[in-house]
């Protein structure tokens, strides 16, 4: 399955890492300028990575046959500066200062767009061109849309990513590295759906997030285990209070009311809950122990019936607020 991430909250892209080491690819184009040489072959020759997607480059063998130009030697590859295909060539023996002749606004990877992905456009009047055919990509069938983080708590991250169509993907692995890994551990796995032009949702839980800094990816593989990467992720546990919510109950309550704190406390100093009345006057306060962190029981037996606040107070500001009932 080769995948194209698109703009998300996260912008990812899912990329192809190996290619045949015999691939090549017949090119026939602008033989009205450079003569009767056509069609000539473009060997695999290396790779570009941009953007964390791995790119193959294809050339003809240096300097080329004779032509118009003087010897002719071609070369389709990944511009990073124009971040486009370009097929270029070299007349000087060399590709240290190509020529360009074509190019292609697609963003197609592993391999070059075909003629029929995109458009080849004719940069020096070349006119069209009339063979591109062997490693070129005729399509981009597989369409990651999204692949995001988020902490949910001290030892939890989610992890969320969505396909817009996949193509014989058996599943993909999740993969985590911390400050304390030297490489990238498998995690967990995800099986794909194999073939689907629906989107697909995603999602996994790494229970063990308590490091202060990870960071994530996914291994997608396919039926004949060919296997993608996608780019790195980065999730750091945060160093001041996060409070996500507070939970009361009974409410109403009569005498003894539990107070349940969710929150991150990396870092926190001070949490504290204070009753108010319905004028915001202070009735009752209760330092919480950060290390205790939980269900908190306070008794409201000596307060009179009515209205009241409950405040949940992190190093002095506060950050939830609850209305509690008295009877």
């Amino acid at each position: 399955m080769k995948s194209k991430f698109l703009r998300a909250i996260c912008l990812l892209f899912i990329v192809g890492i190996f290619s045949s080491a015999n691939a090549q690819i017949s090119f026939n184009g602008c033989s009205s300028i450079l003569g009767p040489i056509f069609p000539v072959s473009l060997s695999s020759s290396g790779t570009v990575v941009s953007g964390g997607i791995t790119r193959n480059i294809y050339a003809s063998a240096l300097p080329g046959p004779a032509c118009a130009a003087g010897n002719c030697a071609f070369r389709a590859i990944w511009s990073t500066t124009n971040t486009r295909w370009e097929l270029q060539l070299s007349s000087l023996g060399s590709f240290s200062s190509p020529n360009l002749l074509y190019y292609n606004d697609s963003a197609s990877y592993p391999n070059p767009p075909s003629l029929t992905l995109g458009t080849w456009t004719d940069a020096v009047g070349c006119g069209s061109i009339s063979t591109l055919s062997g490693s070129v990509q005729s399509a981009l069938p597989v369409e990651l849309v999204s692949f995001e983080a988020k902490r949910l708590d001290l030892n939890e991250v989610e992890l969320q990513w969505t396909t817009a169509s996949e193509l014989n993907n058996d599943f993909f692995y999740v993969e985590r590295k911390t400050l304390a890994d030297s490489e990238f551990q498998i995690i967990g796995t995800i099986n794909g759906v194999g073939t689907s032009n629906s989107q697909i949702d995603y999602h996994f839980t790494d229970f063990n997030a308590s490091s202060k800094s990870a960071s994530y990816r996914l291994v997608q593989v396919d039926y004949d285990q060919t296997i993608s990467y996608s780019e790195i992720v980065k999730v750091n546990r945060t160093e001041s209070a996060v409070v996500l919510d507070v939970f009361v109950s009974p409410n109403p309550v009569e005498n003894i009311v539990n107070v349940t704190l969710d929150l991150i406390a990396e870092g926190v100093s001070n949490v504290s809950l204070e009753i108010r009345s319905i004028d915001g006057t202070l009735v009752q306060t209760q330092d919480v122990s950060v290390e205790s962190l939980g269900t908190v029981r306070l008794d409201l037996g000596g307060l009179k019936s009515g209205i009241y606040f409950l405040n949940c107070k992190v190093d002095n500001q506060i950050k939830v607020v609850k209305r509690l009932v008295k009877i």
